[in-house]
């Protein structure tokens, strides 16, 4: 019962990410005929109400103004004539905060909005930015290093001082000194 659950969640999961939102499969088992003994053959009848679908009409940004709408939009998930879903609505969040992030903006918030049509048929989503202050690196302090020459460390960063402090920089920074197998 548990794996037929499973199945069926998995079953709605593929229908929503394909643009029914409001899709439902639902199950009904009952013993096969002629069914005897210990272990009791059923046959499961699996039914599939798909509803509407709900294509994308229109996407939007607002609230930013660091980054241009056109740069913001390349590359989202959510695209103008296809289906709809909740999981690429928060793809494309997580997206947009990383590419500000990645410029220096830590505390971005995007707030996603999916302007389903009374129908449910189309979806214009918004999403609603804001974007904080933007951070830059002031100075970058070495210390503790005995061993290792300041140098040495300063070729494996990929923060400056001046730069933005980018999310992607700061981790692959992090990454390249560990590669190195000198520090904890």
């Amino acid at each position: 019962s548990a794996s037929l659950d499973a199945d069926l969640t998995q079953l709605e999961e593929l229908y929503r990410r394909s643009g029914f939102t409001t899709a439902r499969v639902e199950a009904s088992t009952s013993p096969a005929a002629g069914a005897t003994g210990q272990h009791v053959p059923v046959a499961i009848r699996i039914q599939v109400f798909e509803n509407t679908q709900t294509l994308v009409n229109s996407v939007r940004i607002d609230g930013n103004q660091a980054v241009e709408q056109a740069e913001l939009l390349t590359g989202l998930s959510l695209v103008v004539g296809q289906p709809f879903s909740v999981a690429r609505v928060a793809a494309d969040r997580d997206a947009i905060e990383l590419k500000y992030a990645n410029l220096g903006y830590q505390s971005v918030t995007v707030e996603t909005r999916p302007g389903l049509s009374a129908d449910g048929r189309t979806a214009d989503v918004a999403f609603a930015l804001r974007e904080g202050p933007r951070i830059f690196i002031d100075h970058v302090l070495i210390v503790g290093n005995t061993r290792t020459t300041t140098e040495t460390i300063e070729r494996e960063l990929r923060i400056k001082p001046g730069d933005p402090l980018g999310l992607e920089a700061l981790s692959e920074s992090q990454r390249r000194l560990a590669a190195m197998g000198l520090f904890r």
